[in-house]
């Protein structure tokens, strides 16, 4: 996975994570790898380390474009 920077936020790995961080109020920001895989299983850990309670996370598979993917 490529790291990701802009004013809206960034994806990136540091010490052993993946994190993402958003600057901006009601912005989704997503990280696409480009990489189709075929019947898999997804286990996630994900902890919160800022921001209101109002937020979201979770994972994306099948994306197809901005219109065409699972969000669980």
């Amino acid at each position: 996975m490529t790291n990701y920077s802009s004013e809206e936020g960034e994806a990136i790995y540091q010490e052993g994570q993946y994190r993402l961080s958003v600057n901006n109020t009601n912005y989704d920001l997503w990280s696409n790898r480009g990489v189709n895989y075929d019947n898999v299983k997804i286990e996630v850990d994900a902890t919160k380390i800022a921001g209101p309670e109002s937020n979201r996370f979770g994972i994306q598979c099948r994306y197809m474009d901005v219109n065409n993917y699972y969000f669980a």
